[in-house]
């Protein structure tokens, strides 16, 4: 939300903000125990819990089964558990000081971005000496950065598009007009087109699957919440970000759910013919896809306000003092 924020501020006024995703390479995997547990103690972990931490990481065996054939075990000398609740937490640990060397940078485990809001040749060298900055970073801390996987996205409403070769090692970066971020399809409009056709096709595909799947279910209540879990989520991931404001993208996910109330109606043979949407919605004591996004918009900013959500968003003092 606060990128989105950003770049919106920026092209709203004819502004371009160019925008770097970058891609570690086995991240998890690549993790060093003697740097990792340097980093913890630093930070201010006791004695006992950095023994801990070292016994925790320290002869972990793997192997791999294919079939009924074992590979032979090794015992790995870097990386976190995969899987498991401490091993992202402590990845998070370990690039905590290459977020704080970024200010325009931004993080989720091992998905890093930086962005900056571009102008005239000083932002771009500004931008591409954050990029030096993760490169050497990587160098100190042992860490591989895939320069294959990165990708420059310039969005702008502006016809104008300022082209700069960003690069690492100088291997110019490929540009994309769509990248998917944190599960969200960003697009160079920042239009969110492209996500909504994507969640509504995939949506659509799971509709099919719960159907198929249901085919012998007797119980409306599990139809229900197979629907719940494994449709409606997909149309609802992250909406506080890309809410459609525009009334042919709200009646394309409308129309998932507006299928799944007819699938629904005809399986269970509840009534013939069937009544309208909104009626069938009642019924059945659902709510709309688009007031459900109100909804989430409405708790959204319910927690801005109050504090309840860790954002750096300046918000105004809606009592005036």
């Amino acid at each position: 939300m606060e990128y989105v924020s950003t770049v919106a501020q920026s092209i709203i006024n004819g502004g371009q903000v160019d925008t770097i995703y970058t891609d570690f390479s086995k991240a998890f995997d690549k993790v060093n125990h003697r740097m990792l547990i340097d980093k913890l103690k630093r930070i201010g972990f006791t004695d006992n819990l950095l023994e801990w931490f070292r016994s925790y990481l320290k002869d972990r065996t793997q192997f791999v089964v294919i079939g009924a054939t074992k590979s032979f075990p090794i015992v790995p000398t870097s990386g976190v558990p995969q899987g498991s609740i401490l091993g992202p937490l402590l990845f998070i640990i370990f690039i905590n000081d290459l977020l704080s060397m970024l200010p325009s940078g931004s993080g989720f485990a091992d998905d890093l971005k930086v962005f900056r809001k571009i102008e005239d040749v000083y932002d771009y060298e500004t931008l591409q000496q954050d990029l030096v900055k993760i490169v050497k970073w990587c160098e100190t801390n042992k860490m591989v950065i895939n320069v294959k996987k990165c990708a420059i996205m310039s969005t702008t409403l502006s016809h104008n598009v300022i082209k700069f070769p960003y690069n690492i090692n100088n291997v110019v970066l490929d540009r994309v007009a769509v990248k998917k971020d944190l599960g969200v399809l960003f697009d160079d409009k920042l239009s969110f087109n492209a996500h909504i056709v994507d969640i509504t096709r995939s949506a659509y595909r799971m509709l099919g699957f719960v159907f198929r799947s249901g085919k012998f279910f007797k119980s409306q209540q599990s139809m229900k919440l197979l629907y719940n879990a494994l449709v409606r989520n997909r149309l609802e991931y992250c909406s506080t970000v890309w809410s459609p404001m525009y009334l042919n993208a709200i009646d394309q996910l409308e129309r998932v759910q507006k299928k799944f109330t007819r699938m629904f109606y005809f399986k269970f043979n509840i009534e013939t013919p069937r009544p309208h949407y909104h009626v069938r919605l009642k019924r059945l004591k659902m709510h709309s896809l688009e007031s459900r996004r109100i909804e989430n918009d409405e708790i959204m900013l319910f927690k801005l306000v109050r504090g309840f959500a860790d954002s750096s968003f300046c918000l105004v003092d809606l009592t005036g003092r």
